[in-house]
């Protein structure tokens, strides 16, 4: 039996759906979902019985995973609400003006892992470092966390 080796790409998303968190791709390169819209439906496969968007859409299915990132180089999109999760997006500067003002700049944070760092030791808690992590493409990171049962959360990004 000859070993087949799976892209990267594919070995990430089904490590991830092994641990029960829905995924979706997400076009190359990009952060938007690789997957066709309502008016691009073709009323077929998992849209049979009406158009389904990318949550509903993501799964955990590692034969599903396998057969869409064979397909292409996408990236990982992970449902969040369907995976009952809460991710914190620690980023970094964008730019040489991207920095942290006012208190925050007196105390030396300079990014947003330093912002975390600073708020976890002001509210006397440890950084939590066991937490799932991931590396984000501009030097960041998405710290993952269950989510309070019935805690209503919903994504804040660019807020």
């Amino acid at each position: 039996m000859t070993h087949v080796q799976r892209p990267a790409l594919v070995n990430a998303a089904l490590d991830i759906a092994a641990r029960g968190w829905p995924v979706f791709p997400l076009r190359p390169g990009d952060k938007l979902p690789a997957l066709h819209g309502a008016d691009a439906c073709p009323r077929s496969g998992p849209c049979a019985d009406g158009h389904l968007k990318w949550e509903q859409r993501a799964t955990a299915d590692p034969a599903r995973v396998r057969r869409c990132w064979q397909a292409g180089p996408f990236n990982i999109g992970v449902a969040t609400g369907p995976g009952k999760l809460v991710v914190v997006d620690l980023d970094v500067p964008k730019g040489a003006d991207d920095r942290p003002k006012g208190q925050w700049a007196d105390a030396g944070v300079t990014d947003g892992p330093d912002a975390f760092a600073a708020l976890c030791e002001l509210h006397a808690q440890p950084y939590p470092a066991d937490t799932f992590t991931v590396r984000t493409t501009r030097g960041g990171y998405h710290l993952y966390f269950t989510a309070p049962p019935g805690a209503p959360l919903r994504n804040t990004a660019g807020k």
